[in-house]
């Protein structure tokens, strides 16, 4: 931990905390939270969101939206730092629900 700590400029205490957390994301979820990561840090606000209404219509190519596919979008729609009005409008664009 101390090495995390110098490195990350932290705490000890914030540093094993940082581990802890990170330990209790399911390891299904780290791609995910990496590819987020990099869309976060290299597109803007408004271009996330388009991003977000072509993965909502790939999820819709088949005219049904499952509940599955809104869990999975909901999760996305998180890593991409969009709150739940962003979302639901993304959503709306192409359900219209």
């Amino acid at each position: 931990m101390e090495l995390t700590s110098r490195q990350l400029g932290k705490s000890e205490a914030e540093c094993e905390d940082l581990a802890r957390r990170l330990l209790q994301i399911p390891p299904s979820h780290f791609e995910l939270a990496h590819l987020g990561r990099l869309l976060v840090e290299d597109l803007p606000e408004e271009s996330r969101i388009e991003w977000l209404i072509s993965l909502f219509r790939m999820a819709h190519a088949d005219e049904i939206y499952h509940e599955e596919e809104d869990r999975q979008m909901r999760l996305i729609s998180r890593f991409l730092l969009l709150n739940t009005r962003q979302f639901l409008e993304a959503r709306k664009v192409v359900t219209g629900k």
